[in-house]
């Protein structure tokens, strides 16, 4: 299998966002993102197994959702969680889907991350997903 990612060392690099903040505004992180056909959009957040996603984060991604689903999009935040050390690298495709945000409402979830991306490209007819 070949790495996707193009530059290991770069990713390793933490962002620092002391100075752009403003009490309590202050810029977050998407984990991953999968958008299919300007129509469909994902968005991901992993978290170590047990340890909650902070309000304004699950916020800011949940109003991004919204704001997809209000054009007459589909979307879903994909929460995730893993239980990787903090020096080994987490695959994506490992992780456990726990709960899913859409149409305004959080529902728990549980399957296997490359489950649930295939059991929606069923569910929407995404050929992408499931040729």
């Amino acid at each position: 299998m070949t790495d996707l990612i193009n530059y290991l060392k770069r990713i390793k690099q933490s962002i620092n966002y002391t100075g752009v903040q403003n009490k309590n505004i202050h810029p977050s992180d998407i984990d991953a993102v999968l958008e299919f056909d300007s129509k469909y959009l994902l968005l991901f957040e992993l978290k170590y197994k047990g340890a909650k996603v902070p309000l304004v984060q699950r916020l800011m991604l949940e109003r991004i959702i919204d704001a997809w689903e209000d054009s007459g999009k589909i979307g879903s935040v994909v929460y995730c969680e893993h239980d990787t050390k903090s020096h080994e690298t987490i695959y994506l495709k490992d992780c456990l889907v726990i709960g899913l945000y859409n149409k305004g409402e959080s529902k728990a979830h549980n399957s296997g991350l490359n489950e649930f991306i295939f059991n929606f490209g069923i569910k929407y007819n995404i050929k992408k997903i499931i040729a």
